[in-house]
């Protein structure tokens, strides 16, 4: 079970949101987090796609993933963004383009027609760093903008509609078609869901019962926010209650 707590702090552009987590069930949590929007009605949701290992908290260092053009590939504890690892990927210059991509593959006729946003922390120095879609084998692909390459953790997105004359199916990938110089990137904490926004915060790693908090930041002044916390476990979603919460008046 989940309890969306409330605020417990409030700045002219962040919240800080407090939940609670009680009889688990089988299993620790993998996320948990809260989803948000502006107002003051609904018990929002976030239709999420689950994703194996996310965040490269579990298993080996490639359960879930294929990294291709360089074999200087770890998983590593010593910078990271959610949890307790990411995903350093060294790329060694002069080749192909270095990318990661998740090994699920999404169907194209299932998924054909439909709008999805993927969302993850990367960590580059290099600003033609991007997250996106790409189809497995064809042709077709799209991206977001890249890094500031300033060497920061940055959270990227990237909204796509999948084409409806795929020849194959799609996945999603962290790469960077524009360099062959020898440079290196870091991934973590990885989502995927069905529409057009990406409104959520988020931890990764293995919870059990109690209480946790997380800031929602980049948000507009004096406004009302609709807040619910979520946690996700073996690829099950569940959901608390709905609270509101304002954000200061900007002076």
């Amino acid at each position: 079970m989940l309890v969306t707590t409330g605020c417990i702090d409030r700045a002219i552009d962040s919240l800080k949101v407090q939940g609670n987590v009680t009889n688990i069930g089988a299993g620790l949590l993998s996320r948990r987090g809260f989803v948000y929007m502006a107002g003051t009605e609904g018990d929002l949701e976030l239709n999420i796609i689950p994703l194996v290992n996310p965040s490269f908290e579990v298993g080996a260092l490639l359960d879930g993933w294929t990294c291709r053009n360089s074999t200087q590939v770890s998983r590593v504890s010593d910078d990271v963004k959610v949890g307790n690892y990411s995903l350093k990927y060294q790329y060694p210059g002069g080749g192909d383009y270095p990318f990661v991509a998740a090994q699920k593959l999404f169907s194209r006729t299932k998924w054909a027609g439909k709008t999805m946003t993927v969302g993850a922390w990367v960590k580059s120095t290099d600003a033609s760093t991007r997250l996106g879609f790409m189809e497995w084998g064809g042709a077709w692909w799209t991206n977001s903008t890249g890094t500031s390459g300033d060497g920061e953790w940055h959270w990227l997105t990237c909204t796509a509609t999948i084409p409806n004359n795929l020849a194959a199916d799609w996945t999603i990938e962290v790469f960077n078609y524009n360099t062959t110089a020898s440079y290196q990137f870091r991934v973590d904490g990885v989502m995927l869901v069905e529409g057009p926004e990406f409104l959520a915060v988020f931890d990764d790693g293995k919870f059990s019962e109690g209480s946790y908090s997380l800031i929602i930041d980049n948000i507009e002044p004096g406004t009302w926010y609709r807040i619910r916390a979520f946690g996700e476990n073996e690829g099950d979603i569940g959901y608390g209650n709905a609270v509101s919460c304002q954000t200061l008046e900007a002076s």
